[in-house]
């Protein structure tokens, strides 16, 4: 029986470079939108953009979600702001994605993979992987949410407080 071969990310992007020339064919009658292949291509290469936003679009993002879920969703004030505030958060993550990791190690504890223990990996949203223990993920996504929060803060974006009406 064969064991498990890990994901090669490197040679995966490296067989998209040199595809034969019927796959480019093929491909070129549904070309992807420019956005999406500037991103591939950097993710190829190991890079990613910054697509930060600024103050201005911050409120203007959370102020246009508060406003559907109030309007639209029925919902009280507070839980609107609050569900504003969880969707602000999410796309900072997803305009801030974190570089692929080494597949020996464990992003959050930096710990090997061990025969009881082992790296599980999770797509970085660039064509990469972030490799984590089971136990290590829920820690390092809120680290991750801490950082979203702390940004935004930053633009003067807090988190509403639940007693808000």
């Amino acid at each position: 029986m064969a064991a498990f071969k890990r994901f090669d990310t490197a040679a995966f992007f490296q067989n998209i470079k040199t595809a034969p020339a019927a796959s480019a064919a093929s491909a070129a009658n549904t070309p992807p939108a420019p956005k999406l292949a500037a991103a591939a291509a950097s993710a190829a290469e190991g890079v990613h953009e910054n697509n930060d936003c600024g103050a201005q679009d911050w409120f203007a993002l959370y102020e246009e979600r508060a406003a559907i879920g109030e309007h639209d969703g029925g919902l009280v004030k507070s839980e609107a702001e609050a569900q504003a505030y969880e969707a602000c958060t999410g796309h900072w993550l997803n305009q801030n994605p974190v570089q692929e990791t080494r597949p020996d190690e464990c992003a959050q504890c930096k710990s090997p993979e061990t025969m009881g223990l082992p790296l599980v990996p999770v797509l970085n949203g660039i064509g990469g992987h972030i490799w984590f223990h089971h136990h290590c993920h829920l820690r390092w996504m809120a680290e991750r949410r801490n950082q979203a929060r702390k940004a935004l803060s930053a633009f003067g974006l807090e988190k509403p407080s639940p007693l808000s009406n």
